[in-house]
């Protein structure tokens, strides 16, 4: 043994800090990453993927009150020595200027979204069983597929480690006409179109 990795075994993991200096070496430039379970990802940011994002932050903003909670698009939530992930938007308890001085954590968040395009794989994975695990009470999943596009959303963390989970699940259907409402810490605060978040070709 020389104690050379091989290119089919060479394998990095980074924590937080380790993250944070290579962000502000400028290593990725302007490139959108996010560190999920140690390893560096690039985000999505295909057209359909950014109109539902956008449109989604659009409605919550109009739905809740500044002076109670605080909308983020693409912002990390630290959730762990190697969890940087930068959910598509966060809905934090407080003010903006919470947040003014420190990262938000798992304690924070009273709702995250994540929209899936190609990354389904790895928000109904990696990500849903690591929100589960630090309790985020509700994490909600836009599956893109055009007409039949779908919201997911998940409650009822339980678990730790590789064993964490959802227990339950409502699905809301674009093609059905169904709309999803938006609870956040027992009140609902208004309703979403999941047809709203499909983008129309011109």
């Amino acid at each position: 043994m020389t104690g050379l990795l091989t290119n089919a075994q060479r394998s990095y993991h980074f924590d937080v800090r380790q993250f944070h200096r290579m962000m502000a070496a400028g290593i990725f430039d302007d490139q959108k990453v996010e560190l999920v379970a140690g390893k560096i990802y690039a985000m999505t940011d295909r057209p359909p993927h950014t109109f539902a994002v956008e449109t989604l932050h659009e409605a919550l903003r109009a739905m809740l009150p500044r002076d109670h909670w605080t909308i983020r698009e693409e912002k990390p939530i630290l959730i762990g020595r190697y969890w940087a992930p930068k959910p598509d938007i966060s809905v934090l308890r407080g003010n903006n200027t919470n947040y003014a001085a420190r990262q938000p954590r798992a304690r924070d968040v009273a709702l995250l979204v994540e929209v899936s395009d190609t990354t389904y794989h790895r928000d109904r994975g990696r990500k849903w069983r690591r929100y589960a695990a630090a309790g985020i009470s509700i994490y909600m999943i836009v599956r893109l597929k055009g007409p039949d596009t779908l919201i997911e959303v998940w409650t009822g963390p339980t678990g730790r480690g590789s064993v964490a989970r959802y227990t339950d699940v409502v699905r809301y259907s674009a093609r059905a006409g169904e709309s999803v409402p938006i609870e956040l810490d027992g009140s609902e605060h208004g309703q979403v179109a999941v047809v709203d978040l499909v983008a129309r070709q011109a």
